[in-house]
């Protein structure tokens, strides 16, 4: 940034008088509008630097004056970094007016000096090169920023890249081609709004995208003609969100070498009819498999193709909270596992293909081939495993409430289920009857339902060693209670511990059976709170579930084998272990007692 100095001589002369009498001068008001525009032009990029070709060599000019004519364009792209001083430029290609900036058999090399930094780049225009070197028609260098948005138009001629990328690239807008590869990424890329990627190469080995950094594609379309291939993501991570869309008229969208890494969190993902949505080969790779992490909605129009052959297979972890929780709804996702008969590696009874996606089998159709036929996919606890034994169907009724049931889940005999594979119980009220006239709430629970509307045991979505063992197709149906379980409906407010002079009340059919607190109110510094059964009978076991006044599931608590005193105890602390915050929260379970009874249980504790 230049100095800047005001003159004048009425402020001069002056100065003393207007201090002493409040007065300011013409001389400052001039001065402290020029500051104005000065500090309006720093904020804003400078130029647009126009690059023109002379006929003899490349021009630029700024404002009408000319910077440097008749050069090489790696001398005009110096005189543009000198005359910036390290501000951020915009560099329009052409004169405008549709010209396009013809390079020849040369490229754009942007890249750090020494002397003056480049400042944020934006490219602007339509430039085309038949380059013969490896950076491509545009080379970003480490350390440089650039931007490409509409109306932009970046051509590659030759086998060379069109963006040669190991720098910072954002892409809004605009058109980036080439013949047999587009972009070759090893920097940080992010492509958004209507940008569109496109290639003409005829078979795998071209592709749009090579990344080797980091990508992330929140719009536009990556699109490749023939066989190419979309995005051959080959180390590094690579985030597909949003409205993107990577599509490959003939051969495979996405293709994910060992050690790399996809994040599918949206978009759409589409392949040719000979090619695979995503695929992940393993062939003559000694390291693990690609990684895909599914989260949000995506659409993948095509299959998601496993070769394993030689190196270790990394299963496709579905994301199970956060931001980019997998919302799929009723989309599918056709998985293919290819097991060649010399593989190193043979697929194994239970081997998890879709960690953390047993609550979404439905979701996932499944083929194999070569020695892997006789499996099968099917649940187990929170996951999706290979099985080549019997499986048994896991069905849910909703005992007369409106609306679709969740799918059926196909569980490994003698397996369990997770509490990721447990589906929600909010979404269904029962039919209106006497006692609830808008219906009743059901008690957040699934039961074993032995016939009809029959209501068994509970079903226990506890996981392994602990969860209801699956030994034949079993229906689960829900319970309905003729008062609200959760004290937070709308017509009643629970209000916080720490409030004065205040307690929360509720019937006493909610807070059921003979379980009582202590102390309470706890206080947080106390460390835990004990429960306690005045029941009849010994107790012999259970689980009792925590939740805050949102009805937000905090922790669950195993109840113990006793006679007499504390059944329970919790920490005061959520699943993770961290301290819950100040506040009233409902405990609920079910208590086993000696004489083979089931009982509710229910009752409230304050945490100041």
């Amino acid at each position: 940034m230049g100095r800047f100095l005001c003159f004048s001589s009425d402020l001069t002369q002056t100065s003393a008088r207007s201090a002493v009498r409040g007065e300011w001068g013409i001389g400052v008001s001039l001065c402290f509008a020029a500051v104005l525009l000065f500090l309006f032009a720093v904020a804003s990029w400078a130029g647009p630097y126009i690059i023109t070709n002379s006929g003899e060599g490349f021009a630029v000019a700024l404002d009408g004056g000319e910077i440097a004519s008749n050069a090489a364009i790696d001398t005009v792209l110096k005189a543009i970094r000198l005359h910036s001083e390290g501000e951020d430029v915009t560099i329009q290609f052409g004169g405008g007016g549709g010209d396009t900036l013809d390079l020849g058999n040369t490229g754009m090399v942007f890249a750090q000096a020494d002397d003056v930094p480049w400042g944020e780049i934006a490219l602007r225009g339509s430039v085309t090169a038949a380059a013969t070197g490896g950076g491509g028609t545009i080379y970003i260098g480490a350390n440089c920023r650039v931007n490409i948005s509409a109306p932009a138009n970046i051509i590659s001629t030759t086998t060379t890249t069109a963006i040669d990328n190991g720098g910072t690239l954002e892409i809004t807008g605009g058109t980036i081609s080439g013949v047999s590869q587009t972009i070759s990424n090893s920097g940080t890329a992010t492509i958004s709004g209507a940008a569109v990627v496109s290639a003409a190469g005829k078979t795998r080995n071209d592709y749009v995208v090579m990344n080797n950094g980091t990508l992330d594609i929140m719009g536009g379309i990556i699109s490749a003609d023939s066989g190419a291939v979309g995005i051959y993501q080959n180390r590094g991570s690579l985030n597909i969100s949003g409205t993107a869309a990577v599509v490959s008229a003939e051969g495979s969208a996405v293709r994910l070498s060992s050690g790399a890494v996809l994040y599918l969190n949206g978009g759409t993902v589409s392949s040719g009819p000979n090619g695979n949505a995503i695929y992940v080969p393993s062939e003559g790779q000694s390291g693990p498999s690609g990684a895909i992490y599914l989260g949000g909605s995506p659409t993948v129009n095509g299959t998601i193709h496993m070769s394993k052959q030689e190196g270790p297979f990394l299963p496709i972890e579905v994301q199970a909270s956060g931001g980019f929780a997998f919302k799929p709804g009723s989309k599918t996702y056709n998985i293919v596992r290819t097991v060649r008969t010399d593989d190193y590696n043979p697929l194994t009874e239970c081997e998890v293909l879709i960690k953390n996606g047993a609550g979404f089998y439905s979701n996932f159709a499944w083929s194999l081939s070569d020695t892997a036929a006789g499996f099968n996919l099917a649940a187990s606890v929170n996951d999706l495993v290979a099985t080549a034994g019997r499986t048994y169907s896991i069905t849910f009724k909703l005992n007369g409430a409106s609306g679709t049931p969740p799918a059926a889940i196909r569980v490994v005999e003698g397996g369990t289920l997770g509490g990721l594979a447990k589906p929600s119980t909010a979404p269904y009220v029962s039919a209106p009857t006497e006692g609830c006239p808008n219906g009743c709430l059901n008690d957040g629970e699934w039961y074993v339902n032995p016939q009809n509307n029959d209501v068994g045991a509970v079903f226990d979505f506890g996981g392994k060693n602990i969860g209801t063992d699956i030994t034949a197709n079993t229906a689960l149906i829900l319970n309905w209670t003729t008062t609200p379980v959760s004290v937070l409906e709308a017509s009643r407010s629970v209000p916080a511990a720490q409030t004065p002079g205040i307690a929360a009340i509720a019937p006493v059919t909610v807070l059921a059976g003979g379980l009582t607190v202590g102390p309470n109110p706890v206080a947080k510094r106390t460390g835990a709170v004990s429960f306690f059964w005045s029941g009849p009978n010994k107790v012999l076991g259970g689980k009792l579930l925590v939740y805050d006044v949102s009805g937000k599931l905090v922790k669950k608590i195993p109840v113990s084998a006793t006679e007499k005193g504390a059944i329970a105890s919790w920490d005061l602390t959520n699943a993770k272990g961290a301290p819950v915050s100040e506040g009233t929260y409902v405990a609920k379970g079910i208590i086993k007692t000696k004489n083979g009874n089931t009982e509710k249980a229910a009752a409230l504790v304050s945490v100041r």
